[in-house]
Protein backbone atom coordinates (compact mmCIF):
# COMPACT_ATOMS: atom_id res chain seq x y z
CA UNK A 1 0.00 0.00 0.00
CA UNK A 2 0.64 3.31 -0.51
CA UNK A 3 0.28 6.45 0.69
CA UNK A 4 1.03 10.31 -0.43
CA UNK A 5 2.60 12.94 2.09
CA UNK A 6 -0.42 14.97 3.50
CA UNK A 7 -0.55 18.69 2.38
CA UNK A 8 -3.70 21.06 3.88
CA UNK A 9 -5.68 17.65 3.74
CA UNK A 10 -4.78 14.04 5.08
CA UNK A 11 -4.05 11.57 2.92
CA UNK A 12 -6.51 8.71 3.28
CA UNK A 13 -5.88 5.14 1.65
CA UNK A 14 -7.30 1.55 2.37
CA UNK A 15 -6.40 -2.14 1.74
CA UNK A 16 -7.89 -5.69 1.70
CA UNK A 17 -6.76 -7.73 4.42
CA UNK A 18 -5.88 -11.22 4.61
CA UNK A 19 -8.81 -11.79 6.84
CA UNK A 20 -11.36 -10.13 4.27
CA UNK A 21 -11.69 -6.86 5.99
CA UNK A 22 -10.82 -3.74 4.57
CA UNK A 23 -8.08 -1.11 6.39
CA UNK A 24 -8.30 2.34 6.41
CA UNK A 25 -5.26 4.62 7.18
CA UNK A 26 -5.88 8.50 7.60
CA UNK A 27 -2.05 10.27 7.48
CA UNK A 28 -2.16 13.71 8.58
CA UNK A 29 1.37 14.29 8.94
CA UNK A 30 4.82 13.07 8.41
CA UNK A 31 7.87 14.67 10.32
CA UNK A 32 11.05 14.68 8.33
CA UNK A 33 14.11 13.28 11.01
CA UNK A 34 17.54 14.79 10.33
CA UNK A 35 19.89 11.60 11.07
CA UNK A 36 22.29 14.17 12.76
CA UNK A 37 20.30 15.06 15.51
CA UNK A 38 19.32 11.21 16.45
CA UNK A 39 20.97 10.07 19.51
CA UNK A 40 23.17 6.75 19.38
CA UNK A 41 19.78 4.79 21.12
CA UNK A 42 17.28 5.87 19.01
CA UNK A 43 19.75 5.04 15.14
CA UNK A 44 20.39 1.36 17.27
CA UNK A 45 16.12 1.69 17.72
CA UNK A 46 15.57 2.77 14.26
CA UNK A 47 18.34 0.09 12.46
CA UNK A 48 16.91 -2.92 14.53
CA UNK A 49 13.77 -2.12 13.03
CA UNK A 50 14.89 -1.84 9.80
CA UNK A 51 16.64 -5.24 10.12
CA UNK A 52 13.82 -6.91 11.79
CA UNK A 53 11.32 -5.57 9.14
CA UNK A 54 13.79 -6.37 5.87
CA UNK A 55 14.31 -10.03 7.04
CA UNK A 56 10.60 -10.27 7.65
CA UNK A 57 10.10 -8.87 3.65
CA UNK A 58 13.04 -11.20 2.73
CA UNK A 59 11.70 -14.13 4.38
CA UNK A 60 7.79 -13.87 2.56
CA UNK A 61 9.08 -13.37 -0.51
CA UNK A 62 11.38 -16.78 -0.38
CA UNK A 63 8.39 -18.16 1.13
CA UNK A 64 6.25 -16.94 -1.63
CA UNK A 65 8.85 -18.03 -4.54
CA UNK A 66 8.58 -21.51 -2.76
CA UNK A 67 5.24 -22.06 -3.01
CA UNK A 68 4.82 -20.57 -6.47
CA UNK A 69 7.24 -23.86 -7.50
CA UNK A 70 5.54 -25.91 -5.05
CA UNK A 71 3.31 -29.22 -6.18
CA UNK A 72 1.43 -28.98 -2.72
CA UNK A 73 -1.83 -31.02 -1.83
CA UNK A 74 -4.59 -30.50 0.87
CA UNK A 75 -5.54 -33.50 2.68
CA UNK A 76 -6.85 -31.74 5.61
CA UNK A 77 -10.71 -32.22 4.96
CA UNK A 78 -10.03 -35.79 4.13
CA UNK A 79 -8.11 -36.35 7.61
CA UNK A 80 -11.00 -34.74 9.38
CA UNK A 81 -13.34 -36.95 7.66
CA UNK A 82 -10.95 -39.77 8.20
CA UNK A 83 -10.52 -39.21 12.03
CA UNK A 84 -14.23 -38.91 12.61
CA UNK A 85 -14.93 -42.50 10.47
CA UNK A 86 -12.63 -44.02 12.76
CA UNK A 87 -13.81 -42.50 16.43
CA UNK A 88 -15.82 -45.76 16.90
CA UNK A 89 -12.63 -47.37 16.75
CA UNK A 90 -11.20 -46.27 19.64
CA UNK A 91 -10.87 -48.54 22.82
CA UNK A 92 -10.73 -46.72 26.04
Amino acid sequence: MHIKKPSALPSIAGTSLPDGDYGIVILNKVSDLDPKDMTAIEKNAFSTQLQHALGMLDYELYVAAQLEHADIEDYADQNKNHRSENTDEIEE
